[in-house]
């Protein structure tokens, strides 16, 4: 017997397309603040090697809390 809407196959589909926009948004929030962290750790690995100055490590580091 069908419910409005084809039943239970609408509420399935409807419900799998939910799950998925949450993962995409859920990953999406991820690799954001992973790539903010990697370039935050990336200057602090430059500093430790001596590539840069403290003096250039904190501008890095302000412009980053900027974005």
């Amino acid at each position: 017997m069908m419910h409005g809407f084809g039943g239970i196959g609408f509420t399935w589909f409807f419900l799998i397309i939910v799950i998925i926009l949450g993962l995409v948004w859920i990953m999406k929030d991820k690799s954001s603040a992973q790539s903010e962290n990697s370039a935050l750790d990336i200057a602090k690995n430059r500093l430790a090697r001596g590539e840069i100055t403290m003096d250039e490590f904190e501008a890095i580091k302000e412009k980053l809390k900027e974005k």
